[in-house]
């Protein structure tokens, strides 16, 4: 494994999405800026900023929030074993960025991984390789990875859901590079609407998505999932709950609701902006009590 490929070109995304997002503004812009100075301005300077970053918009609240329509369920009633699984958690699994992932759904993301004992996983948005480590270090020795981020000659160009391009560098899957469990995994780097599932389709017991959370790149990587997902495969979004300072996530949800109306079977983990949906459907109906996925195997 542990091969990089990369598309020939990338496509455009499409103009007509119903939820397109809005244009770049000077107030999507302060708002990345805000989210990044966060951790290292005081309190009331970050307030200050805040107050002038309204005054500079007359967009509501109104405009920025949406209902959560799936049912919720706490992890132990969709997997009874939650509570007591052993996962396997590192040290370079702490946070080392605002849009890393962390470490509670690290862990959360660690044991649904440990339940379900996927063959064959793949993830949309690699970042920092965070939670494909996570995915990587608790699933079978002989499981497959692929996990898929924009190339880094693309990252200026790009449009993100907050209205800009990608303003920092990274290395890809650095936090999984020279571990043991390196050679799990193969990185392709492509614009995701640039990605053809055929090769996969299918085959994947997990795909996970926490790439662009714009709806309607959050869409496309949905239904590329879909193409891709085994019987009993999982689809696992990240970012369907969001707090208001990260309202682009407001694309993913969107994008899970009406996945859940067309498909039915989404469950919010709750506690967690996990949203999840398994391919065979639950063994119960959502009405009832508890859902469970497919029986897994005893707990090491």
């Amino acid at each position: 494994m542990n091969q990089i490929q990369t598309a020939a070109s990338p496509a455009t995304v499409p103009a007509n999405s119903s939820r397109s997002q809005k244009p770049i503004s000077l107030f999507r812009t302060l708002k990345n800026i805000r989210r990044f100075a966060a951790e290292l301005i005081p309190p009331a300077v970050s307030k200050l900023f805040q107050e002038k970053h309204l005054a500079l918009t007359n967009e509501s609240k109104d405009d920025e929030t949406v209902e959560y329509l799936i049912p919720a369920k706490r992890p132990s009633e969709i997997w009874p074993a939650f509570g007591t699984t052993e996962v396997t958690m590192l040290p370079r699994h702490l946070r080392n960025h605002l849009w890393a992932m962390p470490e509670n759904e690290l862990l959360v993301l660690a044991t649904i991984c440990k339940l379900l004992n996927p063959v064959n996983v793949f993830e949309f948005g690699t970042f920092t390789g965070g939670s494909t480590l996570a995915i990587a270090a608790n699933t079978p020795s002989d499981t497959e990875i692929i996990t898929l981020d924009i190339p880094p000659e693309e990252r200026r160009s790009h449009r993100t859901g907050v209205g800009s391009d990608i303003p920092f560098d990274y290395v890809i899957g650095e936090s999984y590079l020279g571990t043991r469990y390196e050679s799990k995994i193969s990185s392709i780097r492509c614009n995701a609407t640039a990605f053809d599932p055929t090769p996969y389709q299918g085959k994947m017991d997990l795909v996970f998505i926490d790439a662009d959370h714009t709806y309607s790149f959050a869409s496309n990587d949905t239904q590329n999932a879909i193409k891709m997902l085994s019987p009993n495969g999982v689809i696992l979004w990240h970012d369907y709950r969001w707090d208001d300072d990260t309202p682009e996530c407001v694309g993913v949800t969107h994008c899970v609701n009406e996945f859940h109306q067309q498909h039915k079977g989404c469950i919010e983990i709750l506690g967690t902006r996990f949203a999840v949906y398994q391919n065979s459907q639950w063994s119960e109906s959502l009405s009832e009590s508890s859902c469970q996925p497919r029986p897994v195997e005893a707990e090491v």
